[in-house]
């Protein structure tokens, strides 16, 4: 996520750079709950968050944002991915059910991941330390040392969010066929209820070697944020220059080049659009 998340971030700044002298834009790695705080403190100017998070956020209602923050506005909605619990095909652990006892990461701490990650296992009655109890563990690792855990089969079940197919599985299946874990619809149906920011989504059968049925889940929405308090002519500038040259942008994946699309820029309002990406989506008519 964080890898795709600095490549596009460091294009659109490449593209901006080119088109505006007055402009630098740098590219530099943060985390989903970081990039947020970040921009409240004005630390950064502009920063990427998935839905969910940002929905918490302006909130106030997990950590780390103890309270609402207010200097966040939207640029555009970027790309949908699903979150998806895998496991090697051949693990006995076939639906989220199966769990219990297994060695599972949830991904690092302080990204979006993880937090829906754990929602997802208490929407279906299960903790951490239920896990753990049935003799499993939990860890909190990155993509890399994921794929390197179950290549050397020290970790039983595996959490991704990024576009479908997801290449860390791909590359896990050079040696071990995946699956994708099934979740239960009846309590996916109220989670989503519960959580209209999550969206339902299907992995497609086929997808994965060893993936032979459709599996439900649910996706978010990769969002480009900035400083409310940041100026309006040079949003306004960001916005143009990342949409004028969008199949630049989004060479670097088909299924982003396909996703991340002008009329896709406003599909989850659950910020307040800046007022310098307001402008342009007017100009375009994409909105009143």
């Amino acid at each position: 996520m964080a890898r795709r998340w600095f490549t596009i971030a460091a294009s659109i700044g490449e593209i901006v750079n080119d088109a505006y002298s007055d402009l630098v834009l740098t590219a530099t790695v943060g985390a989903a709950d970081t990039n947020l705080l970040n921009l409240e403190d004005g630390s950064v100017d502009i920063a990427w968050c998935t839905n969910d998070g940002v929905v918490a956020a302006l909130a106030g209602a997990r950590e780390p944002f103890t309270t609402p923050l207010n200097n966040v506005r939207l640029i555009a909605c970027a790309y949908e991915s699903p979150i998806e619990i895998a496991a090697p095909a051949d693990s006995g652990i076939d639906s989220i059910y199966d769990v219990v006892g297994a060695d599972f990461n949830t991904f690092i701490v302080g990204g979006t991941l993880q937090v829906t990650v754990e929602k997802l296992l208490n929407a279906h009655g299960i903790t951490y330390d239920d896990i753990t109890a049935g003799g499993g563990t939990i860890s909190y690792v990155g993509y890399d040392e994921q794929t390197m855990l179950l290549q050397d089969r020290l970790l039983d079940v595996a959490t991704y969010m990024t576009a479908v197919p997801a290449s860390q599985i791909v590359e896990v299946e050079t040696s071990i066929p995946m699956h994708v874990l099934e979740l239960d619809p009846d309590v996916m149906e109220q989670f989503r209820a519960e959580h209209p920011e999550y969206q339902k989504y299907v992995v497609p059968a086929g997808t994965y070697k060893g993936q032979d049925k459709d599996v439900e889940t649910v996706s978010v929405v990769h969002m480009i944020l900035c400083r409310a308090d940041l100026d309006e002519d040079v949003v306004y500038e960001i916005t143009k220059s990342m949409w004028e040259n969008i199949s630049d942008i989004t060479a670097i994946h088909a299924t982003i080049a396909k996703e991340m699309t002008l009329d896709g820029a406003c599909r989850s309002m659950v910020a307040e659009l800046h007022p310098g990406a307001e402008r342009y989506y007017q100009e375009v008519g994409l909105i009143d």
